[in-house]
């Protein structure tokens, strides 16, 4: 009678689950060539029988004096524990570009914000200058005000807004709801 250690295939399908029995005369080859963490768990338990075929029949039929409770192999424990050793400084890597990328990104947008908020204000300088450069023309080709201070500038449009809102009639109702007339 040969011992096998049984090993549950792990998958969605229900269809195509199944377990794997491993002689324990191979269990250090399974372990290097055959044996995936990701897809394999060990069941805890190990089967006396003469072939696979009759390792299953057992388990499935739960033959109580075939079947012994055991620890996993060391082989595949130790595989296991490396492939789930790398899955969490994978995971960590992960973690950790996923935070710098965010960051980076964060940072991209500051700038592209500051990029337009700085060209913003060289178009109103710009545009400033511009008003400027205009206004210098109007007054240079303008008889009735050269060489015009801001003040006196000032002082002759408020005094014509004054004489275009006096010629003005206001024909809507007064403050007490009276027309005006």
């Amino acid at each position: 009678m040969n011992k096998f250690y049984v090993y549950a295939v792990k998958t969605d399908k229900a269809k195509e689950r199944t377990c794997v029995y491993v002689d324990e005369q191979v269990i250090e080859q399974f372990a290097l060539h055959q044996f995936e963490p990701h897809h394999m768990e060990f069941s805890g338990v190990m089967v006396e029988a003469d072939s696979p075929q009759e390792a299953h029949e057992v388990y499935n039929t739960f033959g109580m004096n075939e079947i012994v409770w055991t620890d996993e192999p060391a082989c595949t424990f130790k595989k296991r524990q490396a492939f789930n050793g790398k899955n969490q400084l994978m995971n960590s890597k992960l973690n950790s570009l996923a935070d710098a990328l965010g960051k980076a990104e964060q940072a991209a947008t500051q700038l592209a914000i500051h990029a337009y908020a700085k060209g913003i204000s060289m178009d109103l300088i710009q545009l400033n200058d511009r008003l400027s450069r205009m206004a210098d023309l109007v007054r240079q080709s303008s008889d009735n005000s050269p060489e015009v201070t801001s003040q006196e500038l000032y002082e002759r449009l408020k005094k014509r807004y004054i004489e275009k809102l006096g010629e003005h009639k206001y024909s809507g109702p007064g403050p007490s709801g009276q027309t005006a007339g």
